[in-house]
């Protein structure tokens, strides 16, 4: 499928983000993830899963070893924040909004993943 030398760029939602280890302490599941096609869980706060079309999640180690399996070298590795509305954000998720921009810059913790990588064998 893939040419040796061919770049491949890579986006998924972070499994290790910061706010589905939030969520998992207090026993809800993780955001970016299907648990049905037809069921839309209900979080806290009134946020509403997306059916998303996700039937695996990765960490960034998790991903980047997998690419290395399968023939790819990693060139970069980022984090992202989530992409909100185009409205301004309100209140408490006025503080989420920010606090995940922050978070973005330690890649272990963003809420997304970007990966560039060269396939190499």
């Amino acid at each position: 499928m893939f040419k040796e030398g061919w770049l491949f760029l890579i986006t998924t939602p972070n499994m290790a983000s910061w706010y589905n280890r939030i969520l998992l302490l207090f026993g809800y599941p993780i955001l970016g993830i299907d648990l049905s096609n037809e069921f839309r869980y209900r979080y806290p706060l009134g946020v509403t899963s997306v059916i998303s079309g996700h039937r695996r999640l990765y960490t960034l180690k998790a991903l980047e070893e997998l690419l290395k399996f399968h023939g790819f070298r990693i060139i970069r590795s980022r984090g992202y924040a989530q992409i909100w509305s185009k409205t301004e954000p309100h209140g408490f998720i006025k503080l989420v909004y920010h606090l995940d921009k922050l978070l973005e810059k330690r890649t272990t913790l963003a809420a997304n993943l970007l990966i560039l990588a060269m396939k190499i064998e």
